[in-house]
């Protein structure tokens, strides 16, 4: 049991972005009662950090390294930390190897799928969706 393509808003072939972010945000509320989103993205940060992944309670605010103001997405939110920011940040977005954003995504793409397949498990042990969720991923 993995993710519901059906349920992830932009990939690689058709990502969310500034221009279609609002369109997406209204799509994913028409097709789900209430849904329990997880907004991912990548971010700029500091040169020790470039490379960790951050889970962080309530909305991802999508844009604010570059200056954007775009509305706030998810119930929580995953960063990866791709590159330095501070200075020139379309630039350093420009030249940040691909590399490490496919790692990234990778690790990240993995911890979902783990968390979405044990939240089935429970989900099918605990019909009345009480259970705890473990947060160990293998």
């Amino acid at each position: 049991m993995g993710l519901d393509p059906s349920s992830i808003w932009g990939t690689l072939d058709s990502p969310v972005h500034a221009a279609n972010l609002h369109a997406s945000i209204d799509e994913a509320y028409t097709a789900f009662r209430n849904p329990y989103v997880i907004a991912v993205d990548a971010c700029l940060g500091r040169l020790e950090n470039v490379g960790m992944i951050t889970v962080s309670k309530g909305p991802l605010r999508p844009g604010t390294g570059v200056s954007k103001t775009l509305p706030p997405v998810g119930d929580i939110h995953v960063t990866g930390i791709v590159n330095v920011g501070g200075y020139m940040e379309y630039l350093v977005l420009q030249n940040t190897r691909l590399s490490v954003v496919a790692k990234m995504a990778e690790v990240i793409s993995k911890a979902l799928s783990q968390v979405a397949r044990e939240f089935a498990q429970m989900s099918q042990e605990t019909p009345d969706n009480t259970g705890t969720l473990s947060t160990t991923c293998d």
